[in-house]
């Protein structure tokens, strides 16, 4: 599985933190091989992680060589 950019930085993930509460840090904790897995299967590779308030949009290129959203 090919190595994926920090998806979730520390103040994202204290913004789910407070939202949902410490339950989420097993999600948060799984995010990055989750990501990794997906790119992987869809034929992507992830080259920039856009914040939002608490999501995220990945830049990914595909194995054709165009740019697509996750």
């Amino acid at each position: 599985m090919a190595p994926v950019l920090n998806v979730l930085d520390d103040q994202a993930r204290a913004r789910l933190i407070r939202r949902f509460g410490e339950g989420v840090t097993t999600w948060c904790d799984d995010l990055p091989a989750l990501v990794a897995r997906l790119s992987e299967r869809w034929g992507l590779t992830v080259v920039d992680a856009k914040p939002g308030n608490t999501g995220r949009t990945l830049i990914c290129v595909g194995d054709d060589g165009a740019m697509k959203v996750l």
